[in-house]
């Protein structure tokens, strides 16, 4: 349109304008259904850039033509006049606000979601690459029921492609500001630094390049998709997020910013988690100058280098305390990080501009704790892999991730049960003391127990009731109690989840002589038998008091730190200690001899000898563990068959030596010799070692005492320490771990089943 022409003049310049206006709004609604329906995906070109920018604004005219007589534009042909006028379901883009006018904004209000369907929120991120543009998003609705496909994807078109951020939230105070539907929103500060990531990036979470066309990002952050004010809300939505997280291709992990080093951290993971598609390539690895295919057969061929650039200790060791910082971030501690990665198909770790995928993080995570807590190396021994106490290093709890990833995970499709859940999650942080219930809810057959989620309720009560409902299956909950002093006003058998494990579970599964013949009590199988004191808060169990501790080695204890060395000096200990009390065993034999049942002789003397072999002594010590129970699995046993001299050229263990350990760590020295230690390790920490009066030995918790008492509960597969607490009442102090069979109670009269009213 030239400024020259004649017929550009008074009544037809207006009347151009006009149909201009006209032309915008009817092409603003083309383009939006142009964006709905994917057309760019089927090879149908957008309107051209003069009619997509909406022909000229009155600013424009005003540039190109200064010389014409302004025209007297009515409001209603102006842009603005339309940008009120709803042409689309689709929501209109954000006014720009800058930075300054944040404070002068309304505080943004929720609208109610419609709590009888399945309606979430999904917010719609701006992209930007300025830095000091606010952080500009709007809140859509859909609903779940109404908008899935076949596939179980969501068809809305604004939220296709939405994707859950998983993160920490760090502090509870909202400091941060953002504009949410062109009013003011409060963020954490964390969650502020991972939006000006996202939205600052080139490409959107789905691999898209951010352009005009594709200018919002779709994201489910639960600090701002639900209402956390209201209480019915963020109950009604904990019900809706395995349906949420199973619509979402991917969830994307904000580790958080730069910092202590992670980029180097990221850069070691990579490079100690790659591993190469076929066995051959593997062996090219330890030889500099040999090509190789690294992808397998058909792939480009890699050089490596002649002269492998050296890596200092001081390198190693920065590599090592930067592994540790970015597996002690609080992100891998978080309850409720656990169903965000164990539902959807893949996972993507950020830490700053850094990128890893979950399989590189878990690979890692598998490597360092196979060799940091399973067998103690002491090169990656550090004041910083463990906390509270715990036997469990910051790698051991991100692969605990994995683990509950593949039973959970969208390949199996499966449920796993409740109580493994809260026990699993027992040591993760949690920000209300009942997310670390309504956390796993997601993940469990809604069929197997009825919890309801209700933040209304007093923790203490939820905790109480849920113990309730686990007992009227199996008893085996209560292993799980480690409160003997009845803090935080919950009663003993109530296991206290907010509080970490202190010594870990020692697992259900006892090889004791518990039949039927002896009258101990009913065979695990069987319904348990209790009833629940709502007034006294005090359950009444059957079961059966069969023994008391007569002595404690306070003495030789150990500790998550312990050296190796320290350890096989305390285990020499203990061994010792049940030496000293051998005359006890001799006085129980008298009492069975004087009650004519000496004909357990031979097999209280061949027991007695079989302790003072070292294999037999080893043996009996470990028998009652569930073997792998502490050692994830398979990965206790990935390299035992390898013999010594492979272990030190195994490539894995090669890459490991040269960003982390000395040069002169020799793996054969520690992996695969120490089993017994590898597994009495995490069965010792927090337990001390007893003898009780009829003569057997034993792990019992660090506040059992002299004279508690020893009993079987029944329906329940381990034996527990109780303490007589007076007006026939007991404390539950924890579960007990005997050393092999009791085998000598077998030899004692029946004995008689009594009620034991827990308090």
């Amino acid at each position: 349109m030239s400024d020259r022409n004649p017929l550009l003049h008074g009544g037809m310049l207006e009347r151009i304008f006009q149909l201009e206006d006209q032309v915008k709004g009817l092409m603003e609604t083309v383009n939006q259904m142009h964006k709905a329906y994917q057309l760019q995906a089927l090879n149908i070109p957008k309107p051209d850039q003069y009619v997509r920018t909406g022909g000229y604004t009155m600013a424009d005219v005003s540039e190109r033509m200064p010389h014409n007589i302004p025209v007297n534009a009515s409001v209603e042909m102006t842009p603005e006049a339309h940008a009120g006028q709803k042409t689309s379901s689709v929501p209109t883009e954000e006014k720009r606000i800058s930075t300054s006018h944040l404070s002068t904004l309304a505080p943004y209000t929720y609208s109610p979601l419609n709590s009888r369907s399945s309606e979430i929120r999904i917010l719609a991120l701006k992209a930007s690459l300025s830095p000091t543009e606010p952080i500009t998003c709007r809140l859509v609705t859909a609903d779940l029921d109404k908008e899935l496909t076949t596939d179980g994807r969501l068809n809305s078109p604004p939220i296709k492609l939405f994707t859950p951020l998983s993160y920490c939230w760090g502090t509870t105070l909202m400091t941060e500001a953002i504009v949410l539907d062109s009013h003011l929103f409060l963020v954490t500060p964390s969650l502020h630094r991972a939006l000006l990531h996202f939205r600052n990036a080139n490409e959107n979470p789905s691999g898209e390049r951010v352009t005009e066309e594709n200018k919002e990002t779709f994201w489910w952050i639960d600090a701002i998709c639900i209402n956390q004010n209201d209480l019915d809300e963020r109950s009604s939505q904990v019900g809706l997020m395995t349906r949420l997280y199973k619509v979402a291709q991917t969830v994307h992990v904000w580790l958080g910013e730069e910092s202590e080093d992670s980029s180097r951290a990221m850069n070691v993971i990579r490079e100690l988690a790659y591993i190469p598609s076929d066995w051959d390539s593997w062996k090219y690895i330890p030889k500099p100058g040999q090509t190789h295919r690294p992808d397998g057969p058909g792939r480009p061929m890699v050089k490596l280098p002649t002269d492998p650039p050296a890596i200092t200790a001081e390198d190693k060791s920065k590599n090592y305390s930067a592994l540790i910082s970015l597996y002690q971030r609080p992100w891998f501690t978080r309850v409720w990080i656990r169903q965000e990665v164990a539902l959807p198909d893949d996972v993507k770790f950020h830490c700053g501009a850094e990128t890893c995928s979950w399989e590189e993080i878990m690979r890692v995570a598998d490597m360092l704790t196979y060799l940091a807590d399973e067998y103690h190396l002491p090169d990656l021994q550090h004041v910083r892999i463990r906390s509270n106490g715990s036997y469990k290093s910051c790698f051991h709890k991100a692969i605990e991730l994995d683990q509950l990833r593949a039973i959970i995970g969208r390949g199996n499709g499966t449920y796993a049960e409740l109580q493994e859940l809260v026990f699993d999650s027992r040591d993760c942080q949690a920000t209300d003391p009942l997310d670390k219930i309504y956390a796993m809810l997601p993940l469990t057959n809604p069929d197997e127990i009825d919890v309801t989620v209700d933040y209304r309720k007093d923790s203490r009560e939820v905790y109480k009731e849920l113990a309730i409902r686990f007992f009227n299956r199996s008893l085996d909950y209560l292993v799980g109690c480690q409160n003997p002093s009845r803090s935080n006003g919950l009663p003993s058998w109530v296991p206290n989840l907010a509080v970490p494990w202190r010594p870990l579970s020692a697992g259900t599964t006892f090889l004791h002589d518990k039949a039927l013949e002896y009258h101990w009590g009913n065979p695990p199988d069987d319904p348990p038998h209790f009833s629940y004191q709502s007034e006294q808060s005090r359950l009444d169990i059957q079961g059966v008091i069969f023994d008391e501790i007569r002595a404690i080695n306070h003495e030789s204890w150990v500790d998550a730190e312990l050296s190796n060395a320290d350890l096989r000096r305390i285990a020499a200990q203990w061994r010792a200690f049940f030496k000293s009390q051998r005359e006890q065993l001799f006085e129980c034999w008298e009492k069975i001899s004087m009650q004519n049942l000496w004909e357990k002789e031979k097999q209280c003397e061949r027991l007695y000898d079989s302790l003072m072999n070292d294999v037999e002594w080893e043996s009996l010590v470990l028998q009652n563990t569930f073997g792998d129970e502490y050692r994830g699995g398979n990965d206790a046993t990935r390299f035992k068959p390898m013999a010594d001299r492979v272990l030190d050229l195994d490539p894995t263990f090669k890459r490991i030596k040269r960003l982390l350990l000395s040069d002169s760590t020799s793996y054969a020295e520690s992996v695969g010799k120490d089993e017994y230690f590898a597994t009495l390790r995490p069965l010792a920490v927090n337990r001390r070692l007893m003898f009780t009066s009829k003569g057997t030995a034993g792990l019992v918790p660090a506040e059992a005492k002299l004279d508690d008492k020893v009993c079987f509960f029944d329906s329940c597969k381990c034996p527990f320490i109780i303490r007589d607490v007076g007006d026939n009442t007991w404390i539950l102090v924890g579960q007990a771990y005997f050393f092999s069979r009791i085998t000598l109670y077998g030899a004692n009269p029946r004995m008689t089943k009594t009620i034991i009213r827990l308090v």
